[in-house]
């Protein structure tokens, strides 16, 4: 799939976007809804560049105005994670609009739920695609651009659910411990790339859909007590994208207090 820019007509070349010293271009995934669009509007508030990545181009569109609307700078490409040629087209189309990629928000996810007896291969195997080769393609992406610059940093979107297993998300869980390990593993690999792991629990979003109809309702009933709001994972996201370039924040969990308690 080819990464189209959301350009101001389509014959028009877009303008390179111009930045200050301290602001960032900074690349998001998942950015349709969600901790993605959160974490999108409050990139752009804190004076970054953000580029939207998601399917549902109608509704990065919306998020793009938003931004915009607010004094942020922001575009939008169509991305599907699962293909490692929409995301090379994804990242290369913005390294080549602004001539480096600061930061890789790897965000995109999928929730569908289910007793393993249950045999939901299906479910499984999207978990793994986006989840999983979602985040790898990432970083195929955008680290070789990264290493030539000499710096960047990737921001991965794990879970609570990656920390411990609980009945129901086995698969789920798998994926978000992979999304740790991978982290650990860029961050061991290379000494001048910042590596994040964002780890929250239930959080106001469309993740909860699909999977076992009964799981996922006793899922939401939880979710409706222990939910936070995306911001409070967007501005975790903030934190760790303006510290120092000698700072590394390894990684932040991200919980209710009554989760917390639990």
């Amino acid at each position: 799939m080819r990464a189209v820019l959301a350009a101001p007509g389509n014959d028009e070349k877009p303008e390179k976007h111009m930045t200050t010293s301290t602001s960032k271009i900074v690349l998001v995934t998942g950015a349709s809804s969600g901790i993605g669009a959160a974490a999108a509007s409050a990139l752009a508030g804190a004076g970054h560049h953000v580029v939207l990545g998601a399917r549902r181009v109608d509704r990065l569109a919306e998020v793009v105005d938003s931004v915009k609307a607010a004094g942020g700078s922001a575009e939008y490409s169509e991305l599907d994670v699962t293909s490692l040629d929409s995301m090379k087209a994804f990242v290369s189309t913005a390294h080549e609009r602004h001539g480096r990629i600061d930061v890789l928000v790897n965000n995109a996810g999928v929730m569908p739920l289910s007793p393993l007896i249950m045999e939901r291969t299906d479910d499984w195997d999207q978990m793994i695609d986006v989840n999983v080769r979602g985040v790898l393609h990432g970083i195929a992406a955008a680290l070789p651009l990264m290493k030539a610059q000499g710096s960047g940093h990737f921001i991965n979107i794990a879970s609570t659910l990656g920390h411990e297993v609980v009945p129901t998300a086995a698969v789920y869980s798998a994926t978000k411990y992979a999304v740790r390990a991978i982290s650990e593993g860029i961050r061991k690999e290379n000494s001048d790339i910042r590596v994040s792991i964002v780890s929250p629990s239930f959080v106001e979003s469309e993740l909860i859909q699909g999977g076992d109809p009964g799981t996922m309702a006793w899922v939401q009933g939880l979710a409706d007590k222990l939910s936070l709001p995306a911001t409070a994972v967007s501005d975790a996201i903030v934190y760790a994208v303006n510290q120092p370039d000698h700072v590394d924040v390894s990684e932040l969990v991200i919980r209710s207090v009554l989760d917390a308690a639990a």
